[in-house]
């Protein structure tokens, strides 16, 4: 039998602690390097393949454009999103903000092929925490946002619907949290989510993963007016419109 060397244990785990060091110093001047190249590129701007810009007047749409994956929130859409976000509210000539979407979906919530890759665990905690830096940001926003939601708004989908200020959604829109049946516990949308709902009913979309329509949506205040699909953007357009020409609406 080996005999037991404290002294040598204890070198190999300070080796190992190290060793982990390096790895996380890589990964975050290889995530540095990304970013910087990016913006060099012009990335997160009308050059973003995830996220288009259109202004009229004084409103601004965000597209959520990644209808292939319905727009799932990956970690480049969140940092799109954020930055364009940022920008606009930083942007005296913007009143008011929507946030729509192309294809059938708004948005199906997280990547699913992001959240299941083997990643290091220091990513996948970065990846939580720019979710989580984008609710805050727009919880503290000084402009009106408006989702226009055209369709399926699910996980992270339904907490941006959520953290928005106002909300339309066409008929055929629902939301939900079905995530919760395959154990995906939605920790970083719940703050959004539950000051939106009844505590009850946020209580029972989590804990079952059952879907809400957009009629039962309107009906509890989750959103302010259900229209049909071809009215969407002239609803969502009103709404702005309107909440961006009160200047008592919102303050810095």
């Amino acid at each position: 039998m080996g005999q037991y060397h404290p002294g040598r244990l204890r070198r190999a785990a300070v080796r190992r602690y190290q060793a982990q060091r390096v790895r996380q110093g890589a990964w975050r001047r290889g995530a540095r390097l990304l970013y910087r190249a990016k913006e060099r590129r012009g990335g997160g701007r009308l050059a973003s393949s995830e996220l288009t810009e259109d202004r009229a007047g004084g409103i601004l749409t965000l597209r959520l454009n990644q209808p292939e994956v319905r727009n799932a929130l990956g970690s480049a859409m969140v940092q799109a999103l954020h930055s364009a976000l940022a920008r606009a509210r930083e942007d005296t000539t913007v009143g008011a903000v929507i946030i729509a979407a192309s294809g059938d979906a708004f948005s199906a919530g997280a990547d699913l092929k992001e959240f299941l890759a083997a990643r290091p665990a220091l990513e996948q905690a970065l990846e939580r925490r720019r979710l989580g830096a984008l609710f805050l940001l727009i919880d503290a926003y000084p402009k009106a946002l408006i989702a226009a939601v055209n369709g399926d708004a699910l996980g992270a989908g339904f907490g941006l619907v959520a953290a928005c200020h106002l909300a339309v959604a066409a008929e055929e829109a629902h939301f939900g949290l079905p995530g919760v049946r395959l154990g995906i516990m939605p920790m970083t949308i719940m703050p959004p989510v539950f000051n939106t709902l009844p505590r009850k009913l946020g209580l029972e979309l989590m804990l079952t993963g059952r879907l809400m329509t957009a009629t039962e949506a309107a009906g509890v205040g989750f959103v302010n007016r259900v229209v049909r699909a071809a009215d969407l953007g002239l609803e969502a357009t009103a709404l702005a419109s309107a909440a961006s020409n009160n200047p008592l609406t919102f303050s810095e």
